[in-house]
């Protein structure tokens, strides 16, 4: 519903009212143009009533600021990456980042936690590993690129497992 009909339905509102107290109190001796009086009452009482909604109207949204109301474990874990990763590009201050690539990189840190399974430390690991090696390369490296590298990472951190399992193993056996 529109402000527009909400104010001709309040105005509508004060016209019943003030027709039915006018009707009530025709027989008195007090003239018709005291009702008026309640009339403007009326209208006062609805200008606070818009000021009261301009108030409650929300603001701009401010990237900086805004905060989930409930955090679950998985958006905390999200925002700790979406940090350390600014960190790691040297942004961390600069809201203008946030504006363009906020929203973008939370849902590409969602697809990477959910990959590893929830596990913010294995997660972080996997994009410090990936930007690492590429920056070394001479490379730039976005969060969608990590996401695409994640599982030949997964792979090479599968193998250094079975490495050190085997070379536990022969260790114990000596």
């Amino acid at each position: 519903m529109g402000k527009r009909k909400i104010d001709e339905d309040l105005m509508e509102m004060a016209e019943e009212v003030y027709d039915g107290i006018a009707s009530i109190h025709c027989g008195s001796s007090k003239p018709v143009d005291h009702f008026r009086d309640i009339r403007s009452l009326v209208a006062e009482a609805l200008q606070e009533v818009r000021n009261e909604a301009k108030k409650l109207k929300p603001k701009k949204f401010n990237y900086r600021t805004k905060k989930p109301k409930l955090e679950t474990p998985r958006t905390q874990n999200a925002r700790h990456i979406i940090r350390a990763w600014k960190k790691l590009l040297g942004v961390e201050d600069d809201p203008g980042w946030d504006k363009l690539h906020y929203n973008r990189t939370l849902k590409t840190v969602n697809d990477l936690l959910d990959y590893f399974g929830g596990d913010k430390g294995k997660t972080f690991d996997c994009i410090f590993t990936i930007y690492k090696e590429f920056t070394s390369k001479g490379l730039t490296v976005t969060i969608e690129t990590i996401k695409k590298h994640t599982d030949t990472y997964r792979e090479k951190e599968m193998a250094n497992e079975r490495l050190n399992r085997t070379s536990n193993s022969n260790t114990d056996r000596e």
